[in-house]
């Protein structure tokens, strides 16, 4: 795993854990997202409906990400971008990001569906706080 980075609470509502920069990370910094690589709609794709949330686009493929990039939470203003650099998929700084501070990205509508629009906020609200009891 990078040493730029560890898992910890999220400061984002409902999230849970996220990732965390350890040292300052300055723009156009890149993150390699890990993962199982499969075309959209095979069995391989089938298989792993559980993970279809976090799967990332990369071309034709969807990358089941299995390091940092699987980690990393939905937000409308997020720090890291995917890009691709010599066909290799990669995560990159939008802006520096301080020490400390979450590492976020923009979920693909499937996700975004399922983790931010799937129930009004004050039925996630109400959920959020029955599980911290």
């Amino acid at each position: 795993m990078d040493a730029r980075f560890r898992i910890g609470p999220s400061k984002m509502r409902g999230a849970g854990l996220g990732v965390l920069a350890v040292v300052p990370i300055r723009e156009g910094e890149l993150v390699e997202v890990l993962g199982v690589p499969m075309a959209r709609g095979s069995e391989e794709d089938i298989c792993t409906a559980y993970g279809d949330a976090y799967k990332i686009e990369h071309g034709l493929l969807l990358i089941l990400p299995t390091g940092y990039a699987g980690m990393m939470n939905d937000s409308d203003t997020p720090n890291m971008k995917k890009c691709v650099k010599a066909g290799t998929l990669f995560l990159r700084a939008v802006r520096d990001i301080e020490a400390g501070e979450e590492l976020t990205i923009r979920y693909a509508a499937r996700g975004r569906k399922r983790y931010r629009k799937e129930k009004p906020r004050s039925a996630r609200t109400d959920q959020e706080r029955k599980l911290r009891t």
